[in-house]
């Protein structure tokens, strides 16, 4: 039902973009909106508060007013309030980039709002209005079962997920009531994951184990994570987006691995094709996010962008940016989400960037060799936590630039550290929220 309410809104959001940008509905229009005016006496009030919300915005904001003006297959740069070192983590970090190794921002069309929950050290969260066509940062450490200020290893990666129907951001186990501005917690999770995501059609949040790909969802009320099961994307640095046009979720990729898998609304999985370009299809470099016009997933890996029709299961070639320009520096690293009711994804660094997908036609890249097994599965290892007191620990840091030169805040600290036991050794990156 919550997949139908989203589909309904999203339906009747580009129904009144469409009529306020060209003055006039026309006959296609007007069905649209007689069926999503239809289906809002039947699915309730949801709909209704979201599509008139959006009514009061679109063809009067410099956002939407610059979608409406795009023509598919391209990007357009918006204008907006951006306050000095937005993207910077807050003190007492060194204030490095709260984006990095990340891709995963989110829209709300209830407030017209593109929200971000950010770490390097220190966390933060970031918010864009429509209506004000400025950005803020979001005070949250001192709220009742906000996350912590604090977070010493480790980034963001794709553990931000969205409720579009009840607007409410998810980081990782905690969740935001983004209307009232309000933290409440999830379960505690027995496992550790780099992969949060909100799936609309399960109306729940669903989380990849990490490294060993085990799936798990907890719902609203539920006292304990649910174990879905194993699945072909081993969670380690993964990608991972919701598909509310589609009713399903897309995890993809990580280290050493181009695999794909689509979860359906029934919460079962399905093997797509791999990935067909070798290299960085991790959360470490790569972007993913949907084209809310046609449903289809887009990737940025490297410097290719590529669309993926989970339908045909076909990728395509949408723009290879050694030949094209790629609209920001090689210094940024965009968050991006995808706006149901402007038909848009917003990307967004030091600058904001919008792109209308234009549907690839041509044709599909070809099939990439089979991502096959080589390895048994291996048992859940104790954690440093539970290491006995005689085993020896030792940590090995390397940190190289990252930004313009200069800038001593961009470095990148990478960190290795391990265990060395009487009977066994273990090693692990200390990465994770």
């Amino acid at each position: 039902m919550r997949a139908k309410v989203f589909l309904l809104i999203v339906v009747t959001c580009i129904a009144l973009a469409v009529g306020q940008s060209v003055g006039a509905e026309t006959a296609a229009d007007s069905e649209r909106i007689a069926m999503s005016e239809s289906g809002a006496k039947v699915w309730g009030d949801s709909a209704a508060e979201i599509t008139k919300a959006v009514a009061t915005r679109s063809g009067k904001t410099e956002l939407s007013k610059l979608a409406a003006s795009m023509k598919p297959g391209t990007w357009a740069e918006l204008k907006t309030d951006m306050p000095e070192r937005l993207w910077r983590a807050p003190k007492p970090s060194k204030g490095l980039h709260i984006g990095t190794w990340s891709d995963d921002g989110h829209w709300d069309s209830r407030t017209g709002q593109f929200l971000f929950f950010g770490v390097r050290q220190t966390r933060k969260l970031v918010a864009y209005s429509e209506e004000t066509n400025a950005w803020r940062v979001i005070s949250f450490h001192d709220k009742a079962n906000a996350p912590k200020l604090k977070q010493q290893y480790g980034h963001e990666y794709a553990i931000n997920g969205l409720d579009p129907v009840r607007s409410h951001l998810y980081r990782a186990g905690s969740q935001y009531d983004i209307i009232e501005n309000t933290w409440a917690k999830f379960p505690k999770a027995d496992f550790r994951s780099m992969v949060f995501e909100y799936f609309t059609a399960m109306d729940a949040l669903v989380s990849l184990e990490r490294a060993r790909g085990v799936l798990w969802y907890c719902r609203n009320g539920d006292r304990q994570w649910t174990r879905i099961g194993k699945i072909a994307v081993h969670g380690y640095h993964s990608l991972a987006r919701d598909n509310p046009f589609r009713q399903e979720v897309l995890f993809a990729g990580g280290n050493d691995s181009q695999r794909v898998v689509v979860i359906t609304k029934d919460g079962k999985p399905k093997r797509m094709k791999d990935f067909p370009i070798h290299g960085g299809f991790t959360i470490r470099t790569g972007i993913l996010t949907v084209d809310p016009q046609s449903g289809r997933y887009l990737f940025k890996i490297g410097t290719k962008f590529v669309e993926f029709d989970s339908m045909t299961n076909e990728y395509r070639l949408i723009a290879d940016f050694t030949k094209t320009q790629w609209p920001f520096s090689k210094y940024e690293a965009p968050l991006v989400a995808f706006i149901p009711e402007y038909g848009v994804t917003m990307w967004a660094d030091r600058k904001v960037m919008l792109y209308k997908h234009k549907v690839c036609t041509g044709e599909p890249l070809p099939d990439a060799p089979p991502d096959i097994d080589t390895k048994k599965e291996s048992p859940p290892q104790p954690r440093a936590t539970d290491a006995p007191s005689r085993g020896i620990r030792f940590r090995i840091s390397r940190s190289r630039p990252f930004g313009p030169p200069g800038e001593h805040e961009n470095t990148r600290t990478y960190s290795f550290s391990s265990h060395i036991w009487p009977c066994y050794f273990r090693s692990s990156k200390e990465y994770g929220p």
